[in-house]
C-alpha cells in the first residue's frame, strides 16, 4: 500500500530537492519602453542532465527569452533555473526517467520560470509581464512508456 502525505495524498516518487537560478538577466531598451511587453513573441527552452545514481537525482534546467525576436520591444529578457529532482527508485522504473525529465519536469519548473519574469519585469517598471498558463495532459507511467 502506498504511503500518503499528512493531507492524505500520495507523493509522487520523483520531488523537487532544490531550485537555482542560472540567469536573471533584463535590458531596457529606453527608446521603446513606452511599449507593452508582448508576451505571445517569446522562446522556452529546456534540458536535462542524466541521471545520477549515486545521488539518485537527475537535474532539470528550463529558460525563457522575451525581446529577441521582436524589432520594437521595450526590454529584453532571459531567465534560467535549475531544478534537482531526487527519485524513490522503488517505486518509478528508471527506464522511464529520463522521458519523464524531457515531458514532465519543464511543467513542474514552469510556475517558478513565471515568477521570475513576473517579479523581475515588475521591478524594471513593467507592471509585471505574466507568461500563459499552459493546458497539459496528465501523464502516467502508462502514458510516459507509449511514447
Amino acid at each position: 500500500m502506498s504511503e500518503k502525505n499528512q493531507n492524505g495524498y500520495e507523493n509522487h516518487p520523483i520531488q523537487l530537492r532544490a531550485l537555482k537560478v542560472l540567469e536573471l538577466s533584463i535590458k531596457v531598451i529606453p527608446e521603446h519602453s513606452q511599449l507593452e511587453p508582448n508576451v505571445e513573441k517569446f522562446s522556452l527552452f529546456h534540458g536535462h542532465s542524466e541521471y545520477d545514481p549515486k545521488d539518485k537525482t537527475i537535474a532539470v534546467r528550463i529558460g525563457v527569452e522575451i525581446g529577441q525576436e521582436v524589432k520594437e520591444v521595450p526590454f529584453e529578457l532571459r531567465i534560467e533555473i535549475l531544478g534537482v529532482f531526487e527519485v524513490d527508485e522503488d517505486k518509478f522504473p528508471l527506464k522511464f526517467v529520463h522521458k519523464w525529465a524531457e515531458k514532465n519536469a519543464p511543467l513542474i519548473l514552469y510556475p517558478y520560470l513565471r515568477e521570475h519574469v513576473f517579479s523581475l519585469s515588475s521591478r524594471a517598471g513593467f507592471g509585471g509581464t505574466l507568461l500563459p498558463l499552459f493546458q497539459v495532459p496528465t501523464f502516467s507511467h502508462s502514458s510516459i512508456t507509449t511514447r
